[in-house]
């Protein structure tokens, strides 16, 4: 599938649009929501997540799976135990996946690179609008570009859609803009 009128690029087999951009997106996230301790990156596809998310000053370390690397998200079982889960996840099955994810680690705090859109849908209610664990979003005010060379980025936006850690006080969700001040 392309569309020639937004981008000269045909969609990528295998949904694997690399998070090119994590030098300016994962400071964006730890503006708003400031990621610590052990985090799990569970399709680090190119690393390029994982290695901006090391250069973070209170994380301690950064674990990366891949189904690349022969670990489907699917089969991850909690044992990694990370403090924080931080993933652009694969657009093809990305409620079954955030399901997943969010039940096997319930200490940890969770973020995931979404589209705009992936929010309001009422398919989403139990995962996102009556989900106590939803802490909110950070938006992306400039969209990000996931083809290396391109000319312009697609016309979808992006946000991090960010869940606390179970027992964590339930606090209304917050939406923050990149550029704003905190």
């Amino acid at each position: 599938m392309s569309n020639a009128k937004l981008h000269d690029y045909d969609r990528i087999a295998g949904d694997s649009y690399f998070t090119i951009e994590a030098d300016r997106l994962v400071p964006l996230l730890n503006q708003f929501f400031p990621v610590s301790g052990r985090v799990h990156e569970p399709a680090a596809g190119g690393g390029h997540l994982t290695r901006e998310l090391a250069k973070l000053p209170d994380v301690s370390g950064v674990i990366e799976t891949d189904i690349q690397t022969g670990t489907p998200i699917e089969a991850l079982d909690g044992s990694i135990k990370p403090d924080w889960v931080c993933s652009n996840l694969p657009f093809k099955g990305q409620d079954a996946l955030i399901w997943h994810l969010l039940n096997i680690y319930p200490q940890a705090w969770h973020a995931y690179l979404v589209r705009w859109n992936y929010l309001p849908p009422k398919k989403r209610h139990s995962v996102i609008h009556a989900n106590p664990r939803f802490a909110g979003t950070v938006v992306c005010s400039k969209r990000p570009r996931w083809v290396e060379n391109s000319t312009g980025s697609p016309a979808v936006d992006y946000c991090w859609a960010v869940w606390s850690p179970i027992g964590a006080p339930v606090t209304t969700p917050t939406i923050h803009f990149e550029g704003a001040a905190q």
